[in-house]
């Protein structure tokens, strides 16, 4: 069972455990390595990387939450299509499904998490492409 919860990895197979921060690129290397070390090839994964945030007006908006949510939300989902989906393209198979939010359509004041789901689906595209 993979799970991804609030920008972090949770990995449980019988009982063992490893975790990373999905916006630690070397941590998501290392978490996809020991998976597969462990138990083989992964073939599908599910990111649902969220670093959700209160509403605020864009001058009172703290610029360390910004830099939080951008970080989880949009380099944590790149971190992991990257790595798990180098070793799918290396095997010829696999998938991989992004989550968003409707946020990314909405007018709303959440003027990072709502931007950076946007980006989820823009970055989910190109990177079909490949």
């Amino acid at each position: 069972e993979i799970r991804i919860t609030l920008g972090v990895f949770a990995w449980q197979i019988t009982h063992t455990r490893q975790r990373s921060h999905i916006s630690d690129f070397a941590g998501v290397e290392q978490l996809a390595a020991d998976i597969e070390r462990a138990q083989g090839a992964v073939h599908g994964l599910v990111v649902c990387a969220a670093m959700f945030q209160d509403k605020f007006r864009p001058g009172e908006f703290p610029i360390d939450l910004w830099r939080k949510v951008i970080d989880v939300n949009i380099n944590g989902t790149f971190y992991a299509n990257r790595t798990f989906g180098t070793l799918m393209a290396r095997r010829g198979r696999g998938a991989i499904v992004n989550i968003a939010s409707t946020a990314a359509y909405g007018s709303q004041a959440l003027h990072a998490y709502g931007p950076s789901k946007a980006a989820i689906f823009n970055m989910t595209k190109n990177l079909a492409t490949q």
